[in-house]
């Protein structure tokens, strides 16, 4: 928890992470990941849409990483939330603002989000698994295998919190014999 509770208060501060510093490698290396990731993308997108979006992308970090902290307080805990208490969770990390769209540029928008994941995860691929991966230690590069995996697994088709598509993942995993 304590490597946990250094991560969100970096991801708190953001620009001004150095005054909290880091409390394992593992952090460190977590959090610069993020950080330049973002740094890089942001740079792109300000260059298109002419403003600093940098804000905004630290901000929705911030909302995902208490929300995070939060479920993970309640997993150590053994605590289980109410269904309001979780509905206030969940908003916090998974809703955005909407706006009112066609369901055509909606279908577009989804079909276009996909295309930038799916080209910037192979990216990331590359960066951490490529010729120069040698410098990333090989416990970082299973770390980020597996998260790529579960995150591929519950956002391929939707939201990853509908439970009709998870359900049979779900029980697939919990139930299904070896």
């Amino acid at each position: 928890m304590e490597e946990m509770r250094n991560f969100v208060a970096l991801i708190e501060k953001w620009n001004d992470h150095s005054e909290i510093g880091f409390c394992s490698k593992n952090v460190e290396i977590l959090f610069n990941a993020l950080y330049q990731t973002n740094s890089r993308i942001c740079a792109k997108a300000a260059l298109v849409q002419n403003r600093i979006v940098m804000d905004h992308i630290a901000e929705h970090w911030r909302l995902m990483v208490r929300a995070m902290m939060t479920e993970a307080e309640w997993a150590s805990s053994k605590h289980i939330p109410a269904t309001m208490e979780e509905g206030r969770s969940a908003s916090r990390r998974v809703l955005l603002p909407s706006a009112a769209a066609s369901p055509a540029s909606v279908e577009a928008a989804k079909v276009e989000i996909g295309r930038a994941i799916r080209a910037l995860r192979g990216e990331l691929q590359r960066l951490v698994f490529g010729d120069g991966a040698g410098v990333v230690p090989r416990s970082c590069r299973e770390m980020f295998w597996q998260t790529s995996n579960v995150a591929s697994a519950f956002y391929r088709d939707g939201d990853g919190y509908s439970p009709k598509e998870m359900l049979s993942v779900a029980n697939a995993v919990i139930l299904d014999p070896l």
